[in-house]
């Protein structure tokens, strides 16, 4: 009996140990199910997000490749405009009149020689007057497309130093757009150079329309060698719209009489002196007694000579002390890098005793020619074939 009881007590406790595993095992099984399940997801929401970046890396580059087509597209149709204005040439104007803008800021002009199509004043780099011209200048329409931005607008050379672009145009939405100069050929390039807008600035342009604007060109650049002017896009080498300069004419700079010195002392006298060009000043029939102490030739600023002048070479390029003059007629370049339009007046002057025996005022604003220096400045005397230099620099 005890030994049947003890057999049934052990194949209960064996069942009872059968069903612990078992119920171990499916909660591993499951557990392992779950993790498993966990681990999925998570592979299949990286999977997503892989393939989300990859769309969007697409995209992106798809952008990209649009933008450089279009880009193409407009880079060709500016080359195919640009070859079309060079075979039929900027549009004529049949404006002859100056605009009231102009006409009010700039008073009668001197008369210039030749044509009276087109010109550029004659200049140098170191020159800092203005030269008006006769008449506006027309240099032509600026516009090269309606779709090149919308430039468009009528150039006007006012001065040797000074442009108007009158019905200027601009949208304002070129990347990297400004005024630009060339010095050669006909056609717009990256070699050109920056001119800066109507505020003296060189930052990019912003939008215009219809505006009127007086650009002021710096005194480094020589009109004369400019021969094209655009609407530049630095970025992309891109021309918006451009007029052609043409050389055909020269304005014509002559000598201006200033008046005859004042007769003070020491019998100074001459007759009408006469400003050359930007260094030199001749002197015709001079008189003086040779007799003061300490006499030279002086210049300074304002209108009456006083002892923050300067001493300037007389005739044969001395500094030192005058002689008599009896009637010669002289001329007189200025040192170094002075010039006529920084001096007020030209005296002679006792140096000793602070005294003026005689002066001729300078005016400002002489519509002269640039000096150009020679290997030899020989004495100009009347009847001596020696004569001065009066040709405009035009380099």
């Amino acid at each position: 009996m005890s030994v049947k009881f003890g057999c049934l007590l052990l194949l209960l406790m064996l069942v009872n140990m059968t069903s612990g595993f078992s119920r171990s095992w499916r909660n591993s099984r499951y557990s392992l199910s779950n993790r498993m399940s966990s681990a999925e997801r998570q592979l299949r929401t990286a999977n997503q997000r892989i393939l989300s970046n990859t769309n969007i890396i697409r995209e992106l580059r798809l952008s990209l490749l649009r933008l450089q087509i279009r880009t193409s597209q407009q880079v060709r149709s500016l080359q195919l405009q640009i070859n079309d204005l060079e075979q039929t040439g900027p549009r004529p104007s049949n404006r002859t009149t100056p605009s009231p803008l102009i006409a009010s800021t700039f008073p009668p002009v001197p008369v210039v020689e030749g044509t009276t199509t087109t010109a550029v004043p004659v200049s140098c780099p170191n020159c800092v007057e203005k030269v008006r011209v006769n008449q506006d200048i027309n240099l032509g329409e600026l516009a090269l497309s309606p779709t090149a931005h919308n430039v468009r607008g009528r150039v006007i050379l006012l001065t040797n130093r000074t442009l108007v672009i009158e019905g200027f145009f601009y949208d304002g939405q070129g990347p990297d757009a400004h005024f630009y100069y060339g010095r050669s050929g006909s056609t717009p390039s990256s070699s050109g150079s920056p001119l800066p807008d109507e505020k003296g600035s060189f930052d990019k342009l912003g939008e215009y329309l219809n505006k009127t604007i007086m650009i002021t060109i710096p005194e480094r650049i020589n009109v004369d060698n400019i021969r094209w002017i655009s609407v530049w896009c630095v970025a992309f080498d891109v021309d918006f719209g451009h007029v052609v300069v043409p050389s055909s004419l020269k304005v014509t700079l002559g000598p201006q009489i200033i008046g005859a010195f004042s007769q003070l002392a020491h019998q100074v006298r001459s007759g009408p002196v006469k400003v050359l060009n930007s260094k030199q000043i001749m002197i015709p029939g001079l008189f003086y007694d040779g007799l003061g102490p300490a006499a030279y030739f002086w210049v300074g600023n304002g209108t009456q000579p006083t002892n923050e002048g300067r001493i300037i070479p007389d005739e044969t390029g001395s500094t030192g002390l005058l002689k008599a003059y009896t009637g010669q007629t002289i001329v007189l370049t200025l040192p170094g890098c002075l010039k006529v339009n920084q001096i007020g007046h030209l005296s002679i002057w006792c140096e000793k005793f602070e005294v003026n025996f005689g002066h001729v005022v300078i005016p400002k604003d002489l519509n002269i020619p640039c000096y150009r220096s020679s290997p030899r400045s020989p004495k100009y005397s009347p009847g001596s074939r020696a004569t001065p230099d009066t040709s405009p620099d035009t380099t």
